[in-house]
């Protein structure tokens, strides 16, 4: 009990934790398979042999699934977007879209909600690796108040 009330005191007051623990919520309502480690949510609808989701774009196991870490630098918080996947032999159509929903829904809620207690703290969200031929961009449209950083990995 008492391991539990330290971490508690942890997320609470913490952007980057309350953030990575309200994002972990809302995949966990879409993928049966969520894991957090050291600011890394990977989240999938299927395992590995290691008991981790599997999130690799080039699995054989055709998983749909997100792997992203949340960081905080200097009041920037950056959600770093490593690999989203949606295997259309899922049929789970749209999943890319809920599942980044669900991301952007968490950022928005924690910057509306900084911006009283703190104004300097800043939310982006860092692409490392674009393949989605326009599914970025367009993301980036729908929310223009938060800043995406395009890198190559």
């Amino acid at each position: 009990m008492i391991k539990l009330r330290n971490i508690l005191k942890e997320v609470v007051g913490n952007p980057t934790a309350e953030l990575i623990s309200t994002i972990q919520k809302g995949l966990a309502k879409l993928l049966p398979n969520v894991r957090v480690s050291n600011g890394t949510i990977s989240a999938s609808t299927l395992l590995g042999k290691d008991n981790k989701p599997v999130v690799r774009i080039d699995s054989k196991a055709k998983p749909t699934a997100v792997s992203l870490k949340v960081q905080n630098e200097n009041n920037i918080i950056s959600v770093h977007m490593f690999a989203m996947v949606n295997n259309k032999q899922n049929n789970l159509p749209k999943y890319g879209s809920k599942m980044f929903e669900v991301i952007m829904s968490a950022i928005i809620v924690h910057q509306d909600n900084n911006q009283k207690k703190n104004p300097n703290i800043k939310f982006q969200v860092v692409l490392h690796q674009d393949v989605s031929g326009g599914f970025w961009k367009y993301q980036e449209t729908k929310y223009p108040t938060i800043k995406f950083i395009y890198k190559e990995s």
